[in-house]
């Protein structure tokens, strides 16, 4: 009987050294993916950046443009911190607004097949960095559920695991747009 209780006993210490340690493990893992979500999204805005690039030297071609656009997109480049992303991402769209507008005023540059191709991969880039927030955002609500629920809680405390930022909406697009 004495055996059987020291062997109880020695599963249970195990059990309480162990269970710290797989979750440790486990917050590790998680955090190690949601860095490999956050590098997608850097790809993808590198991505992003290239065809960009090639949209503008094709209106480049057309007319003559304002040097301070390509200035603008060299700066948004990779690299960057979660919030110099979200800021990257914000130039982004307004060079984008720009191009798609100087598409606009020039017609005959808009038909061209490299235009419309161009359009075509930069739709395609612009779905799959929406798809690489939304698995980041996935990625990170399971690293924060698990640094924030007990008795995780404890170990990432214990071993410096932190919460996350999410990926946001820009405050502009949360609006409705009024232009009606």
């Amino acid at each position: 009987m004495k055996d059987y209780f020291t062997l109880l006993i020695v599963i249970a210490v195990l059990g309480i050294v162990i269970q710290p340690i797989l979750i440790a493990n486990r917050l590790t893992r998680l955090r190690n993916k949601v860095r490999e979500l956050e590098a997608d999204i850097d790809v993808a805005l590198e991505k992003r950046y290239d065809l960009l690039k090639k949209q503008y030297s094709i209106v480049k071609m057309y007319m003559s443009h304002e040097s301070q656009t390509l200035i603008e997109m060299i700066k948004l480049r990779r690299g960057m911190s979660h919030e110099e992303q979200e800021n990257a991402m914000k130039g982004m769209n307004d060079i984008a607004s720009r191009i798609n507008a100087s598409f606009e005023a020039y017609p005959n540059l808009r038909s061209t097949e490299n235009v419309l191709a161009l359009q075509r991969s930069c739709d395609d880039v612009e779905e799959h960095l929406q798809a690489a927030r939304r698995l980041y955002n996935a990625g990170a609500t399971d690293y924060n559920n698990l640094c924030t629920t007990f008795p995780a809680c404890l170990v990432a405390t214990v071993t410096g695991h932190k919460q996350v930022e999410y990926f946001k909406a820009d405050e502009s697009k949360r609006k409705d747009f009024d232009a009606f």
